[in-house]
C-alpha cells in the first residue's frame, strides 16, 4: 500500500501454533481511525470473539504504532495496546511511548496481534530481517521488568530495538491486568527490532510545524493556515504534511469522534457497561499527539 506514515501490514501471532502471518491492513480503516488508539481497538475488534471467556487466553492482544510513530519531532514515540480485560470489564488501553512503539514502526509493521498462549514461557522476538520467533523465556520468568530488560538487551545486537516486558509473573498480585493478560499466555516480553524507516510526505514542514514557537510566517504551508497559536490546526497541519495530504482540524476532529464511537461500542460489547459514556473528541484533540496519533 503507498500511503505515507503507515506499511500498510499487521503481523498476526498465534503463540499456541507458533506460526505467524502477515496480513494487508485496509486503507479505509486507515483513514477513518488515524491514530495507534483507533487502530488497535479496530483490530482487536476484527480478531477477538465477543463468546471467548474474558479470562481465556485465546483473546487477543493488539500492539499499535500511528502514523506520526517514528517522526523527527518530540513526542512522536508514542504507541498503543489494547487487551480484554481479564475480569471481564471491557476491554483496557495501555499508553506506550519510548523505543518499543518506534521499534515497532522500524520493523516494518504498523501493529503486532498476540494470539493464544504458549505452553511455556516464552518471548516473541519480531525484526525485519528474521520476521517473527517465539524463544524459550524460562530463565526470565520469576525476573522483574527491568532485570528482563537488561538481560534480553544484552543478546541483541545493533540498535533501532524496543522491549516490552512484564514482571516477575509469580507475583500476580503485583502484576497489572495487562501484565496478567501477557502471563496468562505464557509471554514474558516482546522484543521488536528494526531498520525500516517510515516515510513521511515533507519531514521538514513537520519539524517546522512541530515547533510551538514557530510565528505564523512559519507554518504557512499547503498543510494548514492559521496554525501558530492553535494547538489543534497545528496538529492538523503536521499530519497533513506526514501523509502528504489535506487534513482540516474538522477531519481531525472527526476521527477522534469515530475512535471515541468505536471504543464504546467495543467496550460493551466485551463486557463492560454500555451506557459508560465515551472519551469527548474535545479531550481527546486536548491530549494531542500523545495519545490521538
Amino acid at each position: 500500500m503507498d500511503m505515507n506514515g503507515y506499511w500498510g501490514r499487521v503481523l498476526v501471532v498465534d503463540l499456541s501454533e507458533e506460526t505467524a502471518q502477515e496480513l494487508p491492513l485496509p486503507e479505509e480503516w486507515l483513514r477513518a481511525y488515524v491514530g495507534c488508539e483507533g487502530l488497535a481497538v479496530r483490530l482487536f475488534r476484527y480478531m477477538a470473539d465477543p463468546m471467548v471467556p474474558a479470562a481465556e487466553a485465546d483473546n487477543p492482544v493488539v500492539f499499535a504504532a500511528g502514523p506520526l510513530t517514528g517522526a523527527p519531532l518530540d513526542g512522536c514515540d508514542r504507541g498503543a495496546a489494547v487487551f480484554r480485560m481479564p475480569d471481564g470489564a471491557g476491554i483496557g488501553t495501555v499508553r506506550l511511548e519510548g523505543a518499543f512503539p518506534v521499534a515497532l514502526k522500524k520493523s516494518g509493521f504498523d501493529a503486532i496481534v498476540v494470539m493464544g498462549a504458549s505452553e511455556d514461557p516464552s518471548l516473541l522476538s519480531v525484526d525485519d530481517e528474521d520476521g517473527a520467533q517465539v524463544v524459550d523465556a524460562a530463565d526470565l520468568w520469576n525476573s522483574d521488568a527491568e532485570e528482563t530488560e537488561d538481560a534480553v538487551s544484552g543478546t541483541l545486537e545493533g540498535d533501532g530495538y524496543g522491549i516490552f516486558a512484564i514482571g516477575d509473573a509469580e507475583g500476580e498480585d503485583e502484576l497489572s491486568p495487562f501484565e496478567s493478560v501477557l502471563a496468562d499466555k505464557r509471554l514474558k516480553a516482546v522484543v521488536v527490532q528494526g531498520t525500516a524507516e517510515p516515510e513521511f510526505a515533507d519531514p521538514k514542514a513537520m519539524k517546522r510545524l512541530g515547533d510551538a514557537d514557530a510565528g505564523e510566517e512559519d507554518v504557512a504551508f499547503p498543510w494548514t493556515t492559521g496554525a501558530a497559536g492553535n494547538p489543534d490546526a497545528r496538529m492538523a497541519g503536521i499530519l497533513s504534511a506526514a501523509l502528504g495530504r489535506q487534513f482540516p482540524e474538522e477531519e481531525l476532529k472527526a476521527a477522534a469522534e469515530r475512535v471515541s464511537t468505536l471504543s464504546r461500542a467495543v467496550d460493551a460489547a466485551f463486557g463492560n457497561d454500555a451506557d459508560a459514556e465515551p472519551i469527548p473528541a474535545e479531550t481527546l484533540l486536548r491530549l494531542r499527539l500523545e495519545w490521538l496519533l
